[in-house]
Protein backbone atom coordinates (compact mmCIF):
# COMPACT_ATOMS: atom_id res chain seq x y z
CA UNK A 1 0.00 0.00 0.00
CA UNK A 2 1.15 3.16 -1.06
CA UNK A 3 -0.53 6.79 0.08
CA UNK A 4 0.72 10.27 -1.74
CA UNK A 5 0.03 13.77 -0.47
CA UNK A 6 2.72 15.62 -2.21
CA UNK A 7 1.10 19.31 -1.90
CA UNK A 8 -0.95 18.22 -4.77
CA UNK A 9 -4.97 18.97 -4.61
CA UNK A 10 -6.04 15.30 -4.10
CA UNK A 11 -4.80 12.24 -1.98
CA UNK A 12 -4.08 9.00 -3.53
CA UNK A 13 -3.91 5.61 -1.92
CA UNK A 14 -2.61 2.35 -3.98
CA UNK A 15 -2.96 -1.16 -2.97
CA UNK A 16 -1.38 -3.67 -5.06
CA UNK A 17 -1.62 -7.38 -4.54
CA UNK A 18 0.99 -10.37 -5.95
CA UNK A 19 -2.04 -12.65 -6.99
CA UNK A 20 -3.33 -14.20 -10.05
CA UNK A 21 -4.47 -10.89 -12.04
CA UNK A 22 -7.56 -10.08 -13.16
CA UNK A 23 -8.63 -11.26 -16.93
CA UNK A 24 -9.87 -7.96 -18.94
CA UNK A 25 -13.36 -9.29 -19.54
CA UNK A 26 -14.27 -9.69 -15.76
CA UNK A 27 -12.23 -6.38 -15.28
CA UNK A 28 -14.79 -4.41 -17.00
CA UNK A 29 -17.69 -5.59 -14.64
CA UNK A 30 -15.96 -5.18 -11.67
CA UNK A 31 -18.00 -2.41 -10.01
CA UNK A 32 -21.31 -3.20 -10.97
CA UNK A 33 -23.96 -4.46 -8.04
CA UNK A 34 -24.13 -8.06 -7.27
CA UNK A 35 -21.31 -9.03 -9.88
CA UNK A 36 -18.93 -11.63 -8.23
CA UNK A 37 -16.67 -14.67 -9.38
CA UNK A 38 -17.57 -16.39 -6.45
CA UNK A 39 -19.80 -19.69 -6.24
CA UNK A 40 -23.29 -18.86 -5.81
CA UNK A 41 -23.76 -18.43 -1.56
CA UNK A 42 -20.43 -17.21 -1.02
CA UNK A 43 -20.49 -13.56 -2.12
CA UNK A 44 -22.80 -10.88 -2.52
CA UNK A 45 -20.86 -8.76 -5.29
CA UNK A 46 -21.44 -5.74 -3.19
CA UNK A 47 -17.95 -4.88 -2.30
CA UNK A 48 -16.31 -2.91 -5.06
CA UNK A 49 -19.95 -1.35 -5.90
CA UNK A 50 -20.52 0.06 -3.02
CA UNK A 51 -16.80 1.12 -2.20
CA UNK A 52 -17.17 2.61 -5.64
CA UNK A 53 -19.93 4.23 -4.92
CA UNK A 54 -18.81 5.62 -2.02
CA UNK A 55 -15.36 7.14 -3.20
CA UNK A 56 -17.23 9.07 -6.10
CA UNK A 57 -20.62 9.94 -5.08
CA UNK A 58 -20.14 10.66 -1.42
CA UNK A 59 -16.27 11.73 -1.72
CA UNK A 60 -15.90 13.21 -5.29
CA UNK A 61 -12.58 11.01 -5.86
CA UNK A 62 -11.91 8.29 -8.41
CA UNK A 63 -11.40 4.83 -8.25
CA UNK A 64 -8.97 2.65 -11.01
CA UNK A 65 -8.16 -0.98 -11.60
CA UNK A 66 -4.44 -1.96 -13.06
CA UNK A 67 -4.15 -5.70 -13.62
CA UNK A 68 -1.77 -7.57 -15.32
CA UNK A 69 -3.25 -11.55 -15.51
CA UNK A 70 -0.63 -13.90 -13.21
CA UNK A 71 1.43 -11.24 -11.75
CA UNK A 72 -0.82 -8.58 -9.75
CA UNK A 73 -3.55 -6.18 -9.72
CA UNK A 74 -3.85 -2.58 -8.29
CA UNK A 75 -6.79 -0.49 -7.59
CA UNK A 76 -5.76 3.46 -7.31
CA UNK A 77 -8.15 5.67 -5.04
CA UNK A 78 -8.13 9.25 -5.47
CA UNK A 79 -9.82 11.79 -2.96
CA UNK A 80 -9.73 15.36 -2.91
CA UNK A 81 -8.40 17.04 0.07
CA UNK A 82 -11.02 19.97 -0.09
CA UNK A 83 -14.47 19.36 -1.88
CA UNK A 84 -16.76 22.64 -2.26
CA UNK A 85 -19.30 22.58 0.22
CA UNK A 86 -22.92 23.29 -0.54
CA UNK A 87 -24.76 25.87 0.56
CA UNK A 88 -27.88 24.88 3.07
CA UNK A 89 -31.31 24.73 2.39
CA UNK A 90 -32.98 27.55 4.32
CA UNK A 91 -37.13 27.50 5.35
CA UNK A 92 -38.05 30.89 3.61
CA UNK A 93 -41.99 31.85 4.91
CA UNK A 94 -43.90 32.68 2.27
CA UNK A 95 -44.53 36.41 4.30
CA UNK A 96 -40.74 36.62 3.36
CA UNK A 97 -41.34 35.76 -0.25
CA UNK A 98 -40.55 31.86 -0.15
CA UNK A 99 -42.70 29.47 -1.25
CA UNK A 100 -42.66 28.24 2.47
CA UNK A 101 -40.90 24.95 2.07
CA UNK A 102 -37.05 23.68 2.25
CA UNK A 103 -36.16 23.45 -0.93
CA UNK A 104 -34.86 27.27 -1.60
CA UNK A 105 -31.48 28.64 -0.50
CA UNK A 106 -29.85 31.54 1.43
CA UNK A 107 -27.64 33.58 -0.76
Amino acid sequence: MAVAAAGGAAVEVRVRDNGTGIPPEIRDRLFQPFFTTKPTGEGTGLGLSISYDIVTQQHGGTIEVDSEVGSLTEFTIRLPRARPVPPLPMWVPKAFGGSGNWSEYLI
